[in-house]
């Protein structure tokens, strides 16, 4: 499903609305934030990659981000394409921003037409998934599904701090 799209999702997705305009999936609203821009990769230096600053910088494990990966497949690639969740556009919308901030925002508005039905442990693993699209750094300990803890850490570009 593409923005703008007027079509209902065949089945729940976790229709994670983090762009403005990007709504009406599961509700069948149409979203009009004109023509798509596609993304096209682009090399990033060394010095602006992004960095989640907090206690622990590597803040997910690789095995997170695959689970998140997972749960995105099922729940969330129906209606959305990971693009959605990377680049520029999402830094622009969420840098400077928590990560407990994004889990927040995932779990009171996605899926769409059943929010908050998903675990938090896959919510969290999604918001892994989502951190491994931008390029954070991974580390050793997963992120847990506790957001006073989550809103200790911030995503910024090495540009921002």
């Amino acid at each position: 499903m593409t923005p703008g799209s007027s079509a209902r999702c065949p089945s729940p997705c976790l229709a994670l609305v983090l762009l403005a305009g990007l709504a009406g999936c599961a509700s069948g609203t149409p979203a009009n934030t004109g023509p798509a821009q596609p993304s096209a990769p682009t090399a990033t230096p060394a010095a602006a990659q992004p960095a989640v600053t907090g206690a622990n910088a590597g803040i997910y494990t690789a095995r997170q981000a695959d689970r998140g990966q997972e749960q995105f497949d099922v729940s969330c690639s129906e209606c959305h394409a990971t693009s959605e969740f990377r680049g520029r556009q999402f830094m622009f919308s969420w840098g400077r921003r928590s990560v407990g901030d994004l889990f927040r925002h995932i779990v009171d508005n996605m899926p769409e037409d059943n929010p908050g039905s998903l675990t938090a442990q896959q919510y969290v693993d999604v918001v892994a998934y989502i951190l491994e699209l931008n390029d954070f750094p991974k580390g050793d300990v997963e992120l847990p599904p506790d957001e006073d803890v989550l809103r200790t850490h911030r995503m910024t570009s090495t540009n921002d701090r």
